[in-house]
């Protein structure tokens, strides 16, 4: 790798300037992502490595997990929203790699990847993959595996059934939609391995669950954690 000429470079980021991706402001040297004021002003949840976080309460009842945790908070009035919809409709596959390695770092700090085998990503369904061009979820773990060196779970879960968004969904709606929506790849090798499972964000917890259960019935030896960027506030 040869880096660019400095005049080049400067050249380059004036034609081509980069922008936060929260407010739009112009980045300045240093800044990857997000401006200094958009990045320290990120609403997290602090849940870290904390057991019965209201991440893990999510899925107390449903599913046997060992530990759970999201980043920020979600929410429609919140403007680091555009960050999770950046990364899943406009081909911002940067964002969530970022904001991966952003939580990895943190996370890793305090414990939270002890033990983790695997990561395994929340899939698309192909009709959906080939409309979008990639897995967020995907890209999130990319930058966790960046930092931990924690590998992706080459052949992990795949969804055999094809839905709408669950976007605007009520409750039972998702549960119903999701429920047996999801299945191990035939090449999966999961057994007894500590899998954290990846998505982008936690709503009612039914894909989650719904994928960990396929990896809990066909591989019972396995465990299962949780990681999502957003957590999204309930009705």
């Amino acid at each position: 790798f040869q880096p660019m000429n400095p005049m080049l470079l400067l050249l380059y980021r004036l034609f081509f300037p980069k922008h936060c991706a929260v407010c739009g402001a112009l980045l300045r040297n240093g800044e990857e992502m997000m401006c200094l004021t958009c990045e320290t002003g990120l609403p997290l949840t602090g849940y870290g490595h904390t057991p019965g976080n209201p991440a893990e309460q999510r899925f107390w009842g449903r599913i046997e997990l060992q530990r759970a945790s999201s980043f920020f908070f979600y929410a429609p009035d919140n403007g680091y929203r555009s960050l999770i919809l950046q990364l899943k409709y406009m081909g911002r596959k940067d964002i969530g790699r970022y904001l991966g390695r952003m939580a990895g770092s943190m996370l890793q700090k305090e414990g939270f990847f002890e033990g983790i085998d695997g990561l395994l990503t929340v899939p698309l369904h192909p009709k959906r993959l080939r409309k979008r061009g990639y897995n967020q979820s995907d890209c999130i773990a990319q930058g966790i595996s960046d930092v931990t060196g924690i590998p992706i779970e080459r052949y992990g879960i795949v969804r055999t059934i094809y839905s709408e968004t669950q976007t605007h969904k009520q409750l039972i709606e998702r549960w119903t939609t999701t429920r047996q929506a999801f299945a191990l790849h035939p090449k999966a090798k999961l057994d007894g391995k500590h899998l954290l499972l990846i998505d982008d964000v936690l709503t009612t917890g039914a894909t989650l669950s719904a994928c960990a259960e396929a990896v809990l019935q066909q591989a019972s030896s396995a465990q299962i954690s949780v990681f999502t960027l957003g957590i999204a506030h309930l009705d």
